[in-house]
């Protein structure tokens, strides 16, 4: 975002290992990607990250982490940022596109929804 305005959304398709990542493991790999996207854009730059998964703020205080995390601590570590957390309700848009794809999977396992 710049100036309350989105400038651009990033997305990408899981991974097939992926798949299987919980919430938890699934964020950070979120914010690994984005970094990575606009790394250009963000090095040298003091900016906020903002999210409304509450467990990111805490995620280089946490004292028991595996390689994935440690490489990903590690890339993260390179840029100038605070993240901030948001409530969903406060940031439905988001929230609703990152839920569309359980959405869907909710309403196919529906009954009188055949597979």
């Amino acid at each position: 975002m710049q100036e309350d305005h989105v400038i651009f959304y990033e997305s990408r398709n899981l991974k097939v290992n992926e798949n299987n990542y919980s919430t938890h493991d699934l964020e950070p790999a979120a914010i690994v990607h984005a970094l990575k996207m606009w790394r250009h854009y963000l090095m040298g730059s003091i900016f906020e990250l903002k999210t409304n998964h509450h467990n990111l703020i805490y995620l280089f205080r946490h004292p028991n982490l595996d390689a994935y995390r440690v490489r990903s601590i590690e890339f993260v570590s390179e840029f100038n940022f605070e993240i901030k957390h948001i409530k969903s309700k406060e940031n439905q848009v988001l929230d609703a596109l990152s839920r569309k794809n359980q959405i869907s999977q909710m309403k196919a396992i529906e009954p009188g929804n055949h597979i």
